[in-house]
């Protein structure tokens, strides 16, 4: 598998929530998505 995607309401708190749970973040803030969307990467091995 490639991707996994998660829609959520606050990619903010997204972001929060995965650092919580110890996944390794590559984004510590949102970036530029394609179609005008907010996107953030956690590390590959995590």
């Amino acid at each position: 598998m490639h991707h996994v995607c998660y829609l959520v309401s606050d990619i903010w708190e997204g972001i929060s929530h995965l650092k919580n749970m110890g996944i390794d973040m590559i984004d510590l803030e949102p970036r530029e998505g394609l179609n005008n969307t907010l996107v953030a990467f956690a590390h590959p091995k995590a």
